[in-house]
């Protein structure tokens, strides 16, 4: 059986429509099953100033995802 509430990875764009990235990533991390707050989460975006980068890191972020995504660095983060 596909347990379809289970993933192994999310990349969160920073500017979602309703919701900024990292307010959704605060709610992830502060779900109650431990293994679903702890996923892997990366943090999608155009914006690569080293202030912004270091806040997403301290908001919960497992790392940042550039845009526009470089294939390597996409395979490196899968692998």
């Amino acid at each position: 059986r596909i347990n379809r509430n289970v993933y192994d990875l999310v990349f969160m764009d920073i500017e979602l429509p309703r919701m900024k990235g990292t307010e959704a990533v605060k709610q992830i991390r502060d779900h109650k099953d431990r293994a679903k707050a702890q996923i892997p989460v990366f943090a999608m975006t155009g914006n690569v100033a080293r202030e912004d980068m270091e806040s997403y890191i301290a908001d919960g972020m497992t790392g940042i995802l550039t845009k526009p995504i470089e294939p390597d660095k996409l395979r490196e983060i899968v692998n």
